[in-house]
């Protein structure tokens, strides 16, 4: 077996970053050195600098798992094809519950990321950029097949949404009154129908 064989260990990388995760978010990314993360996660420098070439490719790495997996999650329900008004909501719930499931990588990459290069967060910002573009997309297909009101730019109205679940991470906490879901839900209502009641049906 060779010296590589023995360090490619998908444990040990998944280990690096959730002990990295935990420190960062403790500690912060400028206190917590590369020999802080090694000794809590059990491994050594070698076996780190074998996954990543420095702390900030291991920060990047950390939003790329969260961000890829909402790639993921949010093209598989535009491509259902769903009606517009279903397919908003599915992206929306889904939208919080990346917030819900991975928190802390939020926090912490929002909190941390000017340590990244400029070619690193040029990366950072395309993959924002797709996942703001699907749902661009949904929204402009319904106001295209008339389920929504051309009230302005689609565009605007995505990165509107995209903000409402992005800010999330400051405030939601799993344990709290009001599931992911049932948040999601009320914000799509309240996008989709608004708050006012039509003067005919205003109590008198």
């Amino acid at each position: 077996m060779s010296h590589t064989d023995r360090l490619e260990d998908p444990t040990v990388r998944r280990r690096l970053i959730e002990t990295a995760v935990d420190l960062f978010g403790k500690n912060g990314f400028h206190a917590t050195g590369v020999q802080d993360i090694c000794a809590a996660a059990g491994v050594t420098k070698g076996s780190f600098y074998y996954y990543f070439a420095a702390k900030d490719e291991l920060l990047l790495t950390i939003h790329n798992d969260y961000i890829d997996q909402e790639l993921q999650r949010n093209l598989a329900i535009a491509e259902k094809r769903l009606p517009p008004r279903e397919s908003l909501r599915a992206l929306m719930r889904s939208l919080l519950q990346g917030v819900s499931l991975s928190g802390p990588r939020v926090t912490i990459f929002e909190q941390e990321w000017r340590h990244l290069t400029k070619d690193e967060f040029a990366n950072v910002r395309r993959k924002r950029e797709e996942l703001a573009s699907i749902i661009t997309a949904e929204v402009q297909r319904g106001i295209d097949e008339g389920a929504f009101r051309p009230v302005g730019s689609a565009k605007m109205i995505a990165f509107a949404l995209f903000g409402m679940s992005g800010w999330a991470h400051r405030w939601y906490r799993p344990a709290g009154s009001l599931e992911a879901e049932e948040i999601s839900d009320l914000w799509t209502d309240m996008i989709l129908d608004g708050l006012s009641i039509p003067d005919g049906r205003r109590d008198r």
